[in-house]
């Protein structure tokens, strides 16, 4: 589990450093980003077992924001590499950053009260 979960840490924080260029080059951010949310919540998968995990992502609470993460991280792919749209990749990248927030914050104890306080 902290093995991936670091990596997956490690590739955000990678992305992050091409927060300057992202107008010129929206795509090292979001390929960067959308690898390391998806090595991030496989981390969680690894710890709490991927059939564990895949049902908890479709309790009826969390369900529309593992739509709006999967949608966020489809789009941004597409947006990113087929479509090479900034406004697209920017939309998209917010959505699935919003529900990564959402689903890291909801296996914190106490963290889904925070959300819900916000």
């Amino acid at each position: 589990f902290a093995g991936v979960f670091l990596v997956g840490i490690f590739l955000i924080s990678m992305s992050f450093s091409f927060l300057p260029v992202l107008v010129i080059a929206p795509q090292k951010f979001a390929l960067l980003f959308a690898f390391g949310s998806m090595t991030l919540l496989s981390s969680f998968a690894i710890l709490k077992g991927p059939k564990a995990f895949m049902a908890s992502l479709m309790q009826r609470d969390k369900l529309p924001f593992s739509v709006a993460y999967a949608v966020g991280l489809l789009g941004t792919l597409v947006a990113t590499i087929g479509m090479r749209n900034f406004v697209l990749t920017a939309l998209f990248g917010v959505t699935q950053a919003v529900a990564l927030l959402y689903f890291l914050a909801s296996f914190v104890p106490g963290g889904k009260m925070i959300l819900d306080f916000c």
